[in-house]
C-alpha cells in the first residue's frame, strides 16, 4: 500500500473515532454533570484529571515500544521484538505498584490537598483508588497496544477505542440513571478497562502471532539501549502530561470545586476541538520512523510543512465559530450558570492553536530519533507554565490560570521549537511562518472583520459562517496563497 493512501485511512479511522467521541461527549456530558451536580462533577473531574497526569509516570515506553518494534517487525527480528516488549511489559509493572504507593499517600491525605467537602471525602478516596488501578492495568495494556500501533493497524485500534467508549459511557449514565453515585461510576470505569486491556492482548496475539512476554528476554545492553532513548521520551511525557492537566489541577489547590467544574467544561470544549487534529498527530510517529529509515527526506518536510499549516487552520475556524455562538452553545448544551466558560474557552482554543500546530514537527523528529532536545525544552515549558500561571490566577483569578498557557505556548512552541526544527529538517523559516502560520491567521482575521458587522444571534448562521470558512481555506490554505516576490499570489498549480 502507498505511504499517501495508508497515511490517509490512518487518518480517516482516528476521525471516525473523533465522530464518535464528539457525539458521545455530547449527549452525554450535560446528563452527567447535572445528575452529579456541580461538587460531584468536580470531583470526578479531579479525578480524571490525577488519572491523565498519571501518564508522566508511564516514562514515555509506550513511544519506545512503537519505535523500535516497527523497526524489528520491519527486519523479522522476532527475538529483538520480543526482547523489547518483555523489557516494556515489566517496566510498567513496576511503574504500577510505584505509582500505587505514591496515590495511597495521596488518597491518606486527600482532605488537605484539595477542597472536598467533609461529606464526600470517602467517596473521594475509593474513586482515587479505583482509578489508580484502573490506569495501572492500562499501562500492562499499552504494551499490546504498541504491537497494533507499531504495525500501523489504526483501523483495528480505533474499532476497540469507539467500542469500549461508547460501552463506558452508558455503563456510567445507567449506574447514575440507577441512583448510585461516584463509587460505582468508579468501578464501572475499572472494569471497562479491563475488557479494553483483554481485548488488545487477543489482537496483539493476532497481529504478531510470535509475540512471548519473559524475563528471559531482557539483556543488561538490550536494557541500557531502551532507557537510553526512553529516558528523553520521559520528560516529554511528563512535560505534556504537565501541559495537558496542570492547569484543573492548580485550580482545584486554589478554587473551590464548582470553579474547577467550570474550567473543565472549558477545558472540555478544547479537548474535543484537538480530537481532528489528533486523528493526524497520533498516525505521525510510526510513519516518520519509517520514512527516516527509508531516507524520504523530501516526504518528511512535506508533513513538517504542510500539518502545522492545515491544523492551525483548523483551530482559527473553531475559535471564529465559538466568538460568535459560544455563549448561546455552551446555555443551549448545559445551561445556565456557566457562562464563565466562555472566555476561558475562547483563551484556550487560542493556546492549543499555537500548541497543536507544532506539535505534528516534535512528533515527527522523535520519530527521527531527535527527542533529547524536546525533552529538555518540554520540561521547561512545563514548568514555567506552572510558574506562570500561579502569578496570573493572583491577577486575574481563573482566567489567569488560561493565559499562562497563552504565553509559555507562544513563547516556546510558536517561537524556540520551530526554530530549532527549521534548521534540522531544512526548511526556510521565513517561509515557514509567513505561509505556514501567517496566512491562516490572516483567513480567520478575514473572516471575523466581515462578519463582525452583522449581529448574529441564531444558530442558522452557522451553515453560512462554515461556507465562508470553508471557501477561504480553499483559496487562502488547500491552494495555498504563497509569498513570491514579495507579493501574495495564489498557487494553483495542483
Amino acid at each position: 500500500m502507498k505511504l499517501k493512501k495508508e497515511m490517509g485511512i490512518a487518518t480517516i479511522a482516528n476521525w471516525s473515532t473523533t465522530v464518535v467521541m464528539y457525539i458521545i461527549a455530547f449527549f452525554s456530558t450535560p446528563y452527567i454533570v447535572h445528575t452529579f451536580g456541580n461538587v460531584q462533577y468536580g470531583i470526578w473531574s479531579l479525578a480524571m484529571s490525577l488519572t491523565a497526569s498519571f501518564g508522566m509516570i508511564e516514562l514515555g515506553v509506550s513511544t519506545t515500544l512503537i519505535k523500535y518494534f516497527s523497526d524489528y517487525s520491519e527486519k523479522k527480528d522476532t527475538t529483538s521484538a520480543n526482547a523489547l516488549l518483555s523489557t516494556g511489559f515489566f517496566t510498567y509493572i513496576v511503574l504500577f505498584f510505584v505509582l500505587l504507593m505514591i496515590m495511597l499517600i495521596v488518597i491518606w491525605k486527600v482532605e488537605y490537598l484539595f477542597n472536598i467537602p467533609d461529606h464526600l471525602i470517602r467517596e473521594t478516596k475509593i474513586l482515587f483508588l479505583l482509578v489508580t488501578v484502573a490506569f495501572g492495568l492500562n499501562l500492562l495494556g499499552n504494551t499490546f497496544l504498541a504491537v497494533i500501533m507499531s504495525l500501523r493497524k489504526f483501523v483495528i485500534k480505533n474499532q476497540i477505542i469507539i467500542g469500549i467508549s461508547i460501552v463506558r459511557v452508558l455503563g456510567i449514565v445507567f449506574v447514575l440513571y440507577a441512583g448510585f453515585g461516584l463509587i460505582v461510576a468508579g468501578v464501572v470505569v475499572l472494569l471497562i478497562d479491563i475488557l479494553r486491556n483483554i481485548i488488545f492482548f487477543i489482537y496483539a496475539l493476532k497481529l504478531f502471532p510470535s509475540t512471548h512476554i519473559s524475563l528471559k528476554l531482557i539483556n543488561l545492553p538490550f536494557f541500557k539501549n531502551f532507557f537510553s532513548f526512553t529516558f528523553f521520551n520521559f520528560l516529554r511525557k511528563i512535560a505534556v502530561k504537565m501541559l495537558e492537566r496542570a492547569d484543573l489541577i492548580l485550580v482545584g489547590i486554589f478554587f473551590d470545586m464548582q470553579t474547577v467544574a467550570i474550567y473543565s467544561i472549558a477545558e472540555s470544549l478544547v479537548r474535543y476541538a484537538r480530537m481532528f487534529p489528533n486523528g493526524i498527530l497520533n498516525i505521525i510517529l510510526p510513519f516518520s520512523s519509517k520514512l527516516n529509515a527509508q531516507q524520504q527526506k523530501k516526504d518528511l518536510m512535506k508533513i513538517a510543512f504542510f500539518i502545522p499549516k492545515y491544523t492551525i487552520s483548523f483551530f482559527l475556524g473553531i475559535i471564529f465559530l465559538f466568538i460568535f455562538f459560544g455563549t448561546q452553545f455552551i446555555e443551549l448544551w448545559l445551561g445556565n450558570g456557566y457562562e464563565q466558560a466562555y472566555l476561558i474557552t475562547i483563551v484556550l482554543l487560542i493556546a492549543k492553536a499555537i500548541y497543536m500546530s507544532q506539535s505534528v514537527i516534535v512528533h515527527l523528529l522523535v520519530g527521527m530519533g531527535y527527542n533529547k532536545f524536546f525533552g529538555i525544552i518540554g520540561i521547561v515549558e512545563a514548568l514555567l507554565k506552572i510558574i506562570i500561571s500561579i502569578i496570573f490566577l493572583k491577577i486575574f483569578g481563573v482566567l489567569g490560570i488560561a493565559y499562562g498557557s497563552l504565553v509559555v505556548f507562544f513563547i516556546i512552541t510558536m517561537i524556540i521549537i520551530p526554530y530549532y526544527v527549521m534548521d534540522i529538517i531544512g526548511i526556510n523559516k521565513f517561509k515557514y511562518y509567513t505561509e505556514a502560520i501567517f496566512i491562516p491567521m490572516l483567513l480567520c482575521f478575514i473572516l471575523y472583520f466581515c462578519n463582525s458587522f452583522i449581529e448574529i444571534r441564531s444558530f442558522l448562521w452557522i451553515p453560512v459562517l462554515v461556507l465562508e470558512y470553508c471557501l477561504l481555506f480553499y483559496l487562502f490554505v488547500w491552494k495555498e496563497v504563497r509569498f513570491k516576490n514579495k507579493k501574495l499570489v495564489f498557487d494553483f498549480s495542483f
